[in-house]
């Protein structure tokens, strides 16, 4: 398979260093770290080209890193709770670690035990009304604006992680906008502001003779290729410009 590399993005001339008392500065960071949502249908590599990654540790929500305890070396939380993956945030921001990956798989198990957790909590309080069963409680405005701003909690509390995070996602069927159940492609499955919080979105399939490959979807590193890749590139291309990460809380 013939690859078209990224072309070498330019490098300005440098910025002259500003009075003292300046809020701003250089960005020190050469390799900032690694933020990608990885997502495609069951059976396509997400899991497995996600613990390629340096040094993992794993919030695995579907034991789907089960297969490869042999086969890859990485920690891993097996939980399905929203609560119990914000401490382990919590920890990996308070403590020193040696870990530089961080995966959450998936993602999509994380939206769904947040929404359950806040449904819970809603019709408790609503307990005298028509809608305190889950069957006819229906979320409103505001409920949802509970939701979103408990999620944006622990999206800020990952990005002030200086490590690689890589957030894999179950795929389901797009549909056209302003029409009934009309399929227009695939997309993934979780809350949709998340593609705002990486830097590369991927999707990844097997082709009619069972290659397993990735589509890249949005690219802010430039080191992507345009074309459609082998699933184990990933990591390389990602991680062209890196350098070992120590982690110093």
């Amino acid at each position: 398979m013939s690859i078209t590399l990224p072309e070498e993005q330019t490098v300005s001339p440098p910025i002259p260093q500003p009075p003292t008392g300046c809020p701003f500065e250089k960005e020190k960071n050469d390799s900032p770290p690694i933020k990608a949502l990885i997502y495609g249908d069951t059976g396509t590599g997400k899991t497995s080209v996600a613990l390629d990654f340096e040094n993992c540790c794993v919030l695995d929500c579907e034991r789907g890193t089960t297969p490869y305890s042999k086969k890859k070396d990485f920690h891993v939380l097996h939980t399905t709770s929203y609560e119990t993956m914000s401490r382990a945030v919590d920890y990996l921001l308070t403590n020193k670690h040696g870990y530089q990956t961080l995966i959450i798989d998936p993602v999509t198990v994380l939206w769904e035990s947040l929404q359950a957790k806040w449904i819970d909590i809603l019709m408790r309080r609503n307990k005298g009304g028509k809608g305190h069963r889950t069957e006819f409680y229906e979320l409103s405005a505001r409920d949802w604006g509970l939701i979103k701003a408990d999620l944006k909690s622990f999206f800020r509390k990952l990005m002030l992680l200086n490590l690689n995070i890589i957030m894999t996602a179950r795929e389901k069927v797009r549909y056209k906008a302003g029409s009934f159940m009309v399929p227009d492609g695939q997309t993934f499955d979780g809350e949709k502001s998340l593609p705002y919080l990486v830097d590369s979105v991927i999707r990844t399939y097997r082709d009619k003779d069972g290659e397993y490959l990735c589509e890249v979807i949005k690219d802010r590193t430039g080191t992507l290729p345009k074309e459609d890749f082998p699933t184990d590139h990933l990591v390389g291309f990602l991680t062209k410009n890196a350098v070992h990460r120590t982690i110093n809380p």
